[in-house]
């Protein structure tokens, strides 16, 4: 569930990165805004994901094993 959401996030982030570029291919005001939204969305979404990976349990098993 947790993973879903982190997903999303990144989703979300993608979509506005699309958006960003096609408002910078059509010369519109608010493109720096998407970029800066889209690349928010995007660092958020990377990071919850890479949280709720390594809150995996076999990933703390993997990790824990390496002595």
């Amino acid at each position: 569930m947790k993973i879903k959401v982190a997903l999303w996030i990144l989703v979300i982030g993608l979509v506005a990165g699309f958006a960003a570029a096609w408002a910078k291919i059509t010369h519109q005001a608010y493109a720096d805004t998407l970029v800066n939204i889209s690349t928010i969305f995007k660092i958020a979404g990377i990071v919850s994901l890479a949280f709720f990976v390594l809150q995996h349990p076999k990933v703390q098993s993997f990790l824990s094993n390496r002595k």
